[in-house]
């Protein structure tokens, strides 16, 4: 070993990891917004997750939206990559509480996937669900009280 020791082995090390912490903090998210619809009527409550579509070749970390009243957003900060996403939208009888509280809620429409194409920047998509995906209400399992997203 030279006179130097693992000096340079560390100091290369070290400019390393300081190197790719100089970056941003993973990929650029952008926000998504929308509407969604039931056989054409705004849902009361949703939720939606954004994965990219790996199978497509798309990479990166999901995003989650919580929709009230037919209209949701991702969190700012949190959105999508962009690209092509497995979108997985559950659709509720009853709103997202606003003020925080639970509240009792049942499915009208059970967790389902579906493929979306999305930009590489801010956008907007909107989903309408058909009629046929609505669970009769006797099928309908009645959640305790919660919030919505938990």
């Amino acid at each position: 070993m030279s006179r130097l020791g693992h000096r340079p082995l560390v100091l290369a090390t070290a400019g390393l990891v300081l190197a790719a912490g100089c970056g941003p903090a993973g990929p650029q998210r952008y926000p998504v917004s929308g509407s969604v619809t039931l056989d054409g009527r705004p849902v009361p409550g949703c939720t939606l997750l954004f994965a990219p579509d790996v199978a497509r070749g798309n990479s990166g970390p999901a995003a989650f939206a919580v929709g009230r009243d037919g209209r949701y957003e991702t969190y700012p900060g949190h959105g999508i990559v962009g690209g092509p996403h497995l979108v997985t939208l559950t659709a509720f009888d009853t709103p997202v509480s606003e003020s925080g509280e639970p509240v009792p809620f049942s499915e009208i429409v059970p967790a389902h996937q579906i493929e979306v194409d999305l930009p590489l920047g801010p956008a907007r998509h909107d989903f309408e669900i058909p009629a046929s995906r609505r669970l009769p209400p006797a099928e309908r399992p009645r959640q305790p009280a919660g919030i919505i997203g938990d």
